[in-house]
């Protein structure tokens, strides 16, 4: 689920990179004009994005950690000094996301340079599907590499769309 700081826009087309250290935790190495790639657990979330954010990463996807609970957003902590620094200095988009095999996936390609390509989009461009009592969000995540398309379709839905492509 996008996080409830930073501001929200479609990044289009732009290489994922993994973040090293992994946590983002502490000074994160550049990853300039990339979706950043971002572990959850040992610090805030907001770190984690602050960290990506001034090592160059124009928007940042914080994954959930295996065996760790579900995440419903992320947001700024309540005391005011890290509360000012999370709602003035984080200017890039970022979002939450369960550790699937299809993100699983994802991070072995980053890891192996096959450079992924994502695509985060707001939530008007969603398809949703509207029954009596609720409205369903759907999108589907593919991958193409060198030819061969396949759907990555387990990753929840949340209030974006997310495409994956490989090298062109």
């Amino acid at each position: 689920s996008p996080a409830l700081f930073g501001g929200w826009r479609e990044v289009f087309g732009l290489p994922a990179a993994v973040t090293n250290p992994l946590d983002g935790c502490r000074d994160v190495k550049p990853v300039k004009g990339r979706i950043a790639l971002v572990e959850r657990g040992r610090c805030l979330f907001y770190f984690k994005v602050l960290h990506a954010q001034q090592a160059g990463a124009e928007a940042v996807i914080v994954y959930n950690n295996e065996g760790s609970p579900p995440v419903s957003g992320m947001s700024c902590p309540s005391s005011s000094k890290d509360a000012q620094i999370c709602r003035n200095d984080i200017t890039i988009p970022s979002m939450f996301v369960e550790l699937t095999s299809q993100m699983t996936t994802l991070m072995q390609r980053v890891l192996i340079d096959e450079t992924p390509r994502l695509y985060l989009a707001c939530p008007s461009s969603l398809t949703t599907t509207t029954t009596t009592t609720t409205t369903l969000t759907t999108f589907t995540t593919t991958t193409t590499t060198r030819g061969t398309t396949w759907p990555m379709t387990t990753i929840p839905p949340t209030a974006f769309t997310s495409q994956v492509t490989g090298k062109m």
